[in-house]
């Protein structure tokens, strides 16, 4: 989706904004000198004419017209209107007031009153000829049938805002307030009825326009003889008038009626007896809808006083809303709406040409042109900001041409009903027209939203279907009806693109939402925005949807349409067949509104019979026939007539088949459905049935309409193959037309399919045609593993170079569309959604052929998923496949289920990770770094030689996917079924992600605060929240609804956890006390008291009969929660309990503690069985595997750490997060890990490859203390508290000696000049001496009383000083081992010292804070350098021995003047203490090591120059080559790291401080050599690692090479032979 840029954007909204101030000051300066010259004789369609003089200010009362000037000045400015020769005296007077009052309205105090009311102009006739009411034509009338048409203006054109004579003047502002309830429901766009004051008076109306209106009904009563339901319609109208005498109130309703009862009857008496038969057919059609109407409002008259009085305020409502269905009734029948000259026109329907001039013209509204420049200002912002909502097609009712509409004359009671629905604001804001299929609730959408467009109140409007992907989407719904709302309401189109603006700020995409979501901000938001003081009612309609796929979502849609009224002026329309789906939200009791519902099928079948009737194409003859075939379906009639009708056959013949009186058919869609397909049988060979059957087969199952050519490619048969088993099913089945064989197969109507896959119709033995589901979808997914094994092959798209993103190559969409043609386009995302159909069978022959499509045609197909931006689908395909072969309950086939979900996860890494951004990095990436574990790894790596090799540890977990929450993650949870995961965070948002692919699901508002804790219930049908707002919500995860809100807590809520059952839930706050709820009431059912801090932590026991808490107190509590009693306290923590768990047998309780260590305690004694330690910093969250044999912590210090349970081990380390790891839990199988932190990202891993016993690992098993390098950089040796001494390749990292025989930690290491000699300082207080070449000791040289921390050669190599523990430095000789010397000074222990580069001085650092230098010829102090704030780690001299480096614990580095003492420059950067210092060897650079860091300073500046990034713990070691072109580290994680410097063979991409594990080529940064973890290729320039973590791979430049890629990458895959 482009979106513009924020930039654009806020240039964008400046223009607009200062468009529209020069479009309103110049309409101002245009209005301001209008309104002082009136011109002295407006014409009739003038402003002044309709409206009288202009507003004035509201200060000055003086000015403002009274009715009498308004009224004269109407007078004056408007010519005479024609009388009408003869009308009674009552409807003369009416028309008399009419004529003078029209032109005389009072303007309306505010640009919105005056937008609600059309104009009207007088008009110079009113109805000629009708006053004599004679039975036949008049010759005048007769004459006028030749005339063109002329507008005659009906006393319904009175502007209701106008004051009547002889009653008092109206108010000269009107509101929504004002109006009556019924003034604002009407068919026709009409303003309503606003009440005037003294309305409110209870006395009967005795208004001249109530006499008129009274009169004209009881005119035409008396006269309309010659259409009696008319005239007993009326005639009951006039009784209700009588009874009812408060109905007068209701002036607009009568008006509009009287005059469209005045209409018809001049219709029908003017008809001649030669009338079309359309005509015939709407009067027949009105006839019984009247009929109906009429009973109804008898019934109301006839009622005795009493039951009046009773029923006194439903009465009035029903009989008003009665009165409109007659209003509506006639005008869908006679009447039609068009829009002319900005007016709507209501005229005599098309074919009544003997009334040309009977119509009516309703001015609308000319909009004010400051508000057509600002629509046209806006569209400027529509157009980029819509966008965001899609681009369907084909939704809108398409005015009868591509649906059907109701025959005229057809379903008149059923659409005034709806019309009268529409048009009343009272009513529900939904209405659901529900049937079965075959009812035809399709062509009455169509029909309903014609009337509504051409009333103007049809806002938009959306048609599902089947056959299209597009239109079966109920995700497209909601943004394609809002998009369209938009185009038709400038209001709504203004607040939605306000909306919109500020919410596509972030990542959010509409057409991803939650439909409930997008129900909220794309029409319910905008809606209350824009409709707040909306006079007309705008509907939406959505039909049949019913035919949309995801039924889930549907459920949601209906759900979230019922669950909130939107303003009142916005309606609903939908209709569906009577799916569970749908019926159970709209009858259910909890939902807050229910709608005006009804259903099709329960209509009577007479009236159903006389509706088909009247369709103009069933064949008089056999109209009887067809009519009884029919029954109460509509879509039975259109059949027969298509099925009789059809080129392909006798149609004679099959006329007088279905005419037969003895051919006794049963009634109903099936019946029909048979008769059409033995027909097209009978004449089949075998072959050509078979061909038919897979055809029919396809058209049953596939999952999307296709195209002839798709058929075609997915049956293995040719077009006219195809074409020919069509047809003779052309009354059920659309074909394209020849030559467009690339458009869609489609059916007319779902019952047929239902029908051909309906096993209980008929039998397959006499039934050629019936369809057998699975077995169709076994036909289907064995032509798409034929046509993946025959079309899919590597680098399908001939994509040229591996070195560009896929979104670079213009060539790419291109490629794609020639090579992966439509049928495997559909292949490709569809073969497992059909193999997930068929019964399981472990002899079925897909399973083997499984079995070789993940050989190698998997990886073509993960290329071709990619290439079709589908490649998230991979692992959900995979796992529906494995799914599908476990329930065979096979061994082979449960193997085979497992290297499916295996390679599931490889398509993961692959699709979730930056490599899918160009295809070739499935093979140059993805399959390179990938562990071996990972599907078939092994076996298709030796079809790809030419891929970067890369030496992996099976051990390590697999980093799957990243999902960026977009806030602070403080809590994460899996669903049951591992479909979802759950996030809470900073931002006080609970979001649910697909556990699939990542994306957003649903995000559920409510929290205040920040979301601390989140937990799935066991079923996943709820979520629980914790939250700093001391709340505990529980959700509808379905819905994503709030259900209840838990308040009890009075501080924040850290931890919440559901039992095993889900019927209880437990909540830890700040507040210090735990609480259980009933989860389904949400009732507090107990409050735990007895710690004394906040309690960060809680968990059930898995028989729900114990509480664990985790608190600030340090303390870890069980309980009793039904007794409320405390059963022990587990003490032994440093610091608070921030995480509790139980195993899954309840036998372990595991506690995470600020104090960095995990706990191990039996839950039933207490005792604590082991602490496990391995972090560095504290734990935050602990879960247990489903086995109980491993626990998995997540820390603050970044890191996710897998322990094994029995012996305290690590097992793994994950290492991704950028920020503290707050929360990690297992999938519900197992398989992966899911892991939340504060750097805003929820991540995805892969479990297995867990560290074997025995397994061989090189490196330290212990903390790397130091380092040396030798002279040529060729080896390294090192010291650990593993007690060894170890000489390691300085290129490979290849092990080459290890010297054993210290007793305990080894601090440091030094290598001798000339390279023989090692010397070692320990724990065990000695310095020992070892020959380098063979490793031999040499000498153990003893006499500290205190571990020795640091040893170093003087430079001609015959001297060593050590400084230890004893607070001592000593110098040694190295031939004879004899003490040379002993310096004393310092007062703590002293923990470096070395020489100057002339061997004259010894420099020594010190816990006691001091730096101190010392002449080595008399062993005097010389010089002592203070400053620092806490103790000196390490120290160095420069080459040249004029400065002094010191790295202290107050995190800086000071360089010293080594002469004067003094302070020459602190560096200041780093974020903890300083553990080692080094000096480049020409002392232009220096090297700091502090945690996880080593950062290299350029001396000159003082400036930070480079930071190596990589360790996990601790750098206590640093030390640069001969030729400062290398730098080797060592750190407590236990890994030894080279940086190179001068540069590798590639550099990482780095964003925003962070590496993104992009590989560039160092001479093009544009070249992207490729996508490596930094888990297994570190970040440049590190070029080596060295490890003994388990957790931590080694790393060598020799196991990374680069051979086929770039513009060479299709060589790395080598075809099998």
């Amino acid at each position: 989706m482009d979106q513009p840029s924020g930039s654009k954007r806020s240039r964008l909204k400046h223009w607009v904004r200062e468009a529209k101030d020069d479009v309103k000051h110049g309409w101002e300066k245009v209005l301001g000198s209008s309104s002082t010259s009136r011109p002295s004789a407006p014409g009739p369609h003038s402003r002044q004419a309709t409206r009288g003089v202009e507003e004035p200010s509201d200060s000055s009362e003086a000015a403002k017209p009274t009715n009498e000037d308004a009224l004269q000045a109407a007078a004056t400015a408007s010519p005479t209107p024609i009388r009408p020769q003869s009308l009674p005296p009552n409807l003369l007077e009416a028309a008399s007031q009419n004529e003078h009052i029209s032109s005389a309205a009072p303007v309306a105090s505010s640009i919105e009153a005056r937008e609600a009311y059309p104009i009207v102009e007088p008009s110079p006739t009113v109805f000629p000829g009708l006053a004599q009411h004679n039975s036949t034509p008049s010759a005048q009338e007769v004459a006028r049938t030749e005339q063109s048409q002329a507008p005659v203006a009906l006393p319904e054109t009175i502007p209701i805002d106008i004051p009547i004579a002889d009653s008092p003047p109206a108010p000269e502002t009107s509101t929504l307030a004002d109006s009556q309830p019924s003034s604002d429901m009407r068919p026709l766009d009409s303003p309503p009825n606003i009440q005037t004051r003294g309305q409110g008076a209870k006395q009967k109306p005795a208004s001249p326009w109530y006499a008129g209106a009274k009169a004209t009904l009881a005119l035409v009563e008396r006269a309309a003889d010659v259409f009696p339901p008319l005239k007993s319609t009326v005639a009951a109208i006039n009784g209700i008038l009588e009874v009812y005498d408060n109905l007068g109130d209701n002036k607009r309703d009568f008006e509009r009626l009287a005059e469209r009862v005045k209409l018809v009857d001049a219709i029908l008496r003017s008809s001649p007896p030669n009338a079309p038969q359309e005509f015939k057919d709407r009067r027949d059609g009105l006839e019984r809808t009247l009929s109906d109407l009429a009973e109804a409002l008898e019934a109301k008259r006839n009622r005795t006083l009493p039951e009046r009085m009773a029923h006194h305020k439903d009465d009035q409502q029903d009989i008003l809303r009665l009165i409109r269905e007659v209003s509506c009734a006639i005008e869908i029948a006679m009447l039609d709406v068009t829009v002319r000259n900005e007016g709507l026109i209501l005229e005599a329907v098309k074919g009544i040409d003997w009334l040309k001039d009977r119509h009516v013209e309703e001015y609308a509204r000319l909009q004010e042109p400051i508000s057509r420049m600002e629509q046209d200002i806006a569209e400027l912002r529509k157009a980029e900001i819509l966008k965001s909502l899609g681009e369907a097609k084909y939704f809108a009712f398409s005015r009868g041409t591509r649906r059907r509409m109701c025959v005229p004359g057809s379903r008149i009671g059923l659409l005034s009903k709806m019309m009268t629905w529409a048009g009343d604001r009272r009513t529900a804001h939904a209405f659901w027209l529900c049937g079965m299929a075959g009812t035809g609730k399709t062509a009455v959408s169509e029909t309903f939203c014609s009337q509504l467009s051409k009333r103007r109140l049809l806002g938009a409007s959306f048609f599902c279907s089947l056959t299209s992907q597009e239109l079966s989407d109920v995700y497209l719904i909601i943004p394609t009806l809002a998009k369209a709302l938009a185009k038709v309401q400038p209001a709504f189109s203004s607040a939605l693109m306000e909306i919109l603006d500020e919410e596509l700020q972030g990542d959010m995409n509409p057409l991803e939402m939650p439909v409930a979501e997008q129900y909220e901000l794309l029409i319910l938001r905008p809606a209350e925005k824009a409709f707040r003081n909306f006079n007309d009612t705008v509907i939406l309609s959505v039909d049949a949807l019913d035919e949309c796929k995801n039924k889930g979502a549907v459920r949601e849609l209906v759900q979230a349409v019922l669950s909130r009224k939107p303003p009142h002026a916005l309606k609903i329309f939908f209709t569906s067949r009577p799916e569970s789906v749908i019926q159970e939200p709209v009858s259910s009791s909890s939902s807050p509104f229910h709608p005006q519902s009804l259903r099709l099928h329960d209509i009577e079948r007479d009236i159903v019979t006389a509706d088909i009737n009247l369709d103009k194409s069933l064949l008089q003859m056999g109209r009887t026939a067809i009519v009884e075939r029919s029954g109460t379906l509509f879509i039975v009639a259109a059949t027969i007539m298509r099925y009789i009708g059809d080129e392909a056959g006798d149609v004679a013949e099959r006329f007088r088949e279905f005419h037969k009186s003895e051919a006794s058919v049963p009634s109903g869609i099936y019946s029909l459905y048979r008769r059409i397909l033995e027909v097209a049988f009978r004449t089949l060979t075998p072959k050509e049935k078979e061909n038919a059957l897979s055809c029919f087969s396809l058209l049953v199952v596939a999952l999307r309409p296709l195209s002839v050519i798709e058929y075609s490619g997915l049956l293995d048969l040719p077009t006219h193959t195809i074409r020919a088993a069509f047809i003779s099913l052309h009354s059920v089945v659309q074909v394209p037309p020849n030559g467009h064989d690339d458009k869609f197969i489609s059916i007319y109507h779902a019952s047929f399919v239902d029908f051909l896959s309906d096993q209980q119709s008929t039998t397959p033995t006499s039934s050629p045609w019936t369809v057998d589901r699975p077995a169709a979808h076994s036909m289907v997914a064995g032509h798409c593993f034929r046509i993946m094994d025959a079309e899919l092959r590597f680098n399908i798209a001939n994509i040229p170079s591996s070195f560009i993103l896929d979104s670079d190559n213009p060539h790419l969409p291109t490629e794609v569309k020639q090579n992966i043609l439509s049928h495997l386009h559909y292949t490709c995302l569809s073969w497992s959604q059909h193999l997930s159909m068929i019964i399981p069978d472990s002899t079925h022959p897909l399973v083997a052929i499984l079995s070789d499509f993940i050989q190698l045609k998997v990886l073509f197909w993960i290329e071709a998923m990619n290439l079709l931006n589908a490649a998230l689908r991979c692992d959900p395909d995979l796992c529906r496949a494995s799914e599908w072969l476990e329930r065979h309950d096979h061994d082979d086939s449960m193997t085979l289920a497992h290297q499916l979900r295996n390679t599931g996860s490889f398509a993961l890494y692959f699709s979730a990770s930056p490599a899918s951004q160009s295809t070739p990095h499935l093979y140059i990436s993805s399959l390179a770094t990938s562990t071996s574990y990972l599907g078939l790894v092994a076996t298709w790596k030796n079809h790809f030689p030419g891929i970067p090799t890369l030496q992996i540890q099976s051990s390590q977990p697999t980093f799957l996917m990243s999902i960026n929450v977009g806030s602070e993650v403080r809590g994460v949870a899996v669903s049951s079924d591992g479909m979802y995961i759950a996030s809470g965070s900073e931002d006080g948002l609970v979001r649910i992600w697909d556990a699939q692919n990542g994306k957003e699901a649903k995000v559920l508002k409510g929290h205040s605060g920040r979301v601390n804790s989140v937990a799935f219930s066991e079923d996943g049908q709820h979520l629980a929240s914790g939250s700093d707002d001391c709340t505990v919500c529980l959700w509808d995860v379905v819905v994503g609804k709030e259900g209840k809100v838990l308040q009890g807590h009075t501080g924040g809520v850290n931890s919440v956890a559901f039992s095993s059952s889900g019927m209880q839930l437990v909540s830890g706050s700040q507040d210090s006390s735990v609480r259980v709820w009933d989860a389904t009431t949400g009732k507090e059912k107990m409050v735990l008291d007895g710690h004394t801090w906040g309690v960060r932590s809680v968990a059930f026991s898995p028989d729900g009969a114990r509480v664990a808490s985790g608190s600030e107190d340090q303390t870890m509590r069980l309980w009793d929660w039904r007794l409320g009693k405390q059963l022990m306290v587990l003490e032994g923590h440093r610091d608070s309990v921030k995480a509790v768990a139980f195993s899954s047998d309840g036998a372990w309780i595991a506690s995470g503690s600020g104090d960095m260590s995990v706990g191990v305690w039996d839950a039933k004694t207490g005792q604590k069985m082991r602490g496990i330690q391995g972090h560095t910093d504290g734990v935050r969250s602990l879960a247990f595997s489903k086995d109980a044999t491993q626990i998995l912590s997540g820390s603050s210090d970044g890191t996710i750490q897998l322990w094994d349970v029995a012996t305290g081990k690590g097992l793994q380390m994950l290492q991704g997060h950028t920020d503290r790891v707050m929360s990690a839990v297992f999938s519900s199988d197992g398989r992966r890990i899911i892991s939340g932190s504060l750097d805003g990202s929820v991540q995805v891993w892969d479990k297995r490859g867990t560290q074997k016993e025995g397994q061989n690992l090189q490196g330290h098993i212990g903390d790397v203390n130091s380092v040396a390098l030798s002279e040529d950089s060729s080896q390294i040796v090192s010291g650990s508290r593993d007690g060894s001494v170890r000489v390691w390749d300085g290129r490979t990292g290849g092990q080459l000696k290890r010297l054993d025989g210290h007793m305990g930690s080894v601090h440091s290491v030094a290598l001798s000049p000339d390279g023989t000699c090692i010397a070692s300082g320990s724990q065990d207080n000695s310095v020992r001496l070892w020959d380098a070449a063979i490793g031999q000791e040499l000498l153990v040289l003893q006499g500290h009383t205190g571990a020795v921390f640091s040893v170093a050669f003087s430079p001609d190599g015959s001297s060593i000083v050590s400084a230890s523990g004893d607070k001592t430095v000593r110098i040694w000789d190295v031939g004879t081992g004899e003490k040379l010397m002993v310096l004393e000074g310092h007062t703590g222990t002293v923990l470096s010292a070395t020489f100057l580069s002339d061997g004259g001085r010894i420099v020594s650092g010190s816990q006691d804070t001091t730096v101190r230098i010392w002449d080595v010829a008399d062993g005097k102090q010389l010089t002592v350098l203070e400053g620092h704030k806490g103790g000196v780690r390490s120290v160095a001299f420069s080459p040249e021995g004029t400065l002094v480096a010191s790295g202290f614990e107050d995190k800086t580095v000071h360089i010293w003047d080594a002469e004067t003492g003094a302070v020459w420059r602190v560096l200041s950067g780093h974020t903890h203490l300083v553990a080692s210092v080094t000096f480049s060897h020409d002392g232009t650079q220096l090297a700091s090591g502090s945690r996880s860091t080593v950062q290299v300073w350029d001396l000159a500046t003082g400036k930070q120059c480079l930071a190596l990034q990589g360790h996990s713990h601790w750098v206590n070691s640093v030390t640069f080559s001969r030729d400062g072109t290398q730098i080797v580290s060592g750190s407590w994680d236990q890994t030894i790291r080279v940086w190179d410097l001068k540069g590798l063979s590639y550099t990482s991409e780095v964003i925003e401080g962070q590496a993104t594990g992009w590989l560039f080529a160092p001479d093009n940064q544009h070249n992207r050599l490729m996508y490596a973890p930094l888990a297994l290729v570190p970040q440049s320039p590190c070029s080596l690692i060295i490890s003994g973590n388990p957790l931590i791979p080694s790393f060598s430049p020799s196991s990374l090479s680069f051979n086929a890629i770039g513009d060479d990458w299709h060589k790395c895959f080598t075809p099998p032979s």
